[in-house]
């Protein structure tokens, strides 16, 4: 068993490396959408509908 070369001993555990690579991009991406998802906003502000108030001047809003 010994004259098994490196590559063979990596393919006989090739279904191990697949779970644990899908583990690790399943990690990620959690992290990913735990951290805004690119929004800029906070999980917090997004579960619980807590948004900035929209910036709007006087000048804008009293143009008629």
């Amino acid at each position: 068993m010994s004259d098994m070369t490196a590559m063979e001993v990596l393919l006989r555990h090739d279904r191990l490396i697949t779970g644990m690579g899908l583990a690790v991009i399943c990690l990620l991406s959690w992290l990913h959408i735990l951290a805004g998802a690119g929004t800029g906003m906070s999980t917090l502000a997004m579960t619980t509908w807590q948004f900035q108030p929209p910036h709007f001047s006087a000048v804008i809003c009293w143009r008629g």
